[in-house]
Parts: C-alpha cells; structure tokens; sequence
C-alpha cells in the first residue's frame, strides 16, 4: 500500500502567493502535489510547471467544489491535504 499523502492546490490567478506555498510544503518520497487550475490568465501554470507539479485545468468560472472534486479524482493516494494557493 502506498503511504504518501496528494496535496491539493486550488488556484486562479495565483502567480503572486503559489511560489510561496509550494516551497514551504516539505514531501515526503512518494507525496504529490496536484494543482487545480480555473483559467488563470497570469503565470500561474508557468510558475506550477517548475515545480514539476501535476497540473489539471478546469474551465471558467472557479468553481470551490467542482475543483475539489477534480482534484481528488487526480489523487493516486487515499489522503488527501487540501490547501489554497493564497
């Protein structure tokens, strides 16, 4: 069974605070980072991309559930943290 942990990240129009919250976040081997993305318009993908994180887009309008869910469906771990990007 794997024992790692997927973190969450829900974002829009993050560029300014996810490079903040994505280098306090300390893994361990096997955690993953995921971020759900509704339409940013800013570097907020470019900044998610070095990071080497998942990233999974959903359309406009942010939507707080329909994030969440897409977001647990991308999880390959049973826990899941669940932060925002701000």
């Amino acid at each position: 069974m794997n024992s790692g942990i997927s973190i969450v990240i829900r974002t829009f129009n993050s560029a300014r605070t996810l490079p903040l919250v994505l280098e306090r976040l300390r893994l361990l081997p096997g955690d993953e980072i995921i971020v759900v993305d509704s339409g940013s318009t800013d570097a907020t993908l470019i900044i998610a991309e070095k990071y080497h994180v998942r990233i999974v887009v959903t359309e406009k309008p942010f939507n707080y559930s329909k994030s969440l869910n897409l977001g647990f469906y991308a999880a390959q771990h049973p826990w899941v943290l669940v932060i925002s990007s701000h």
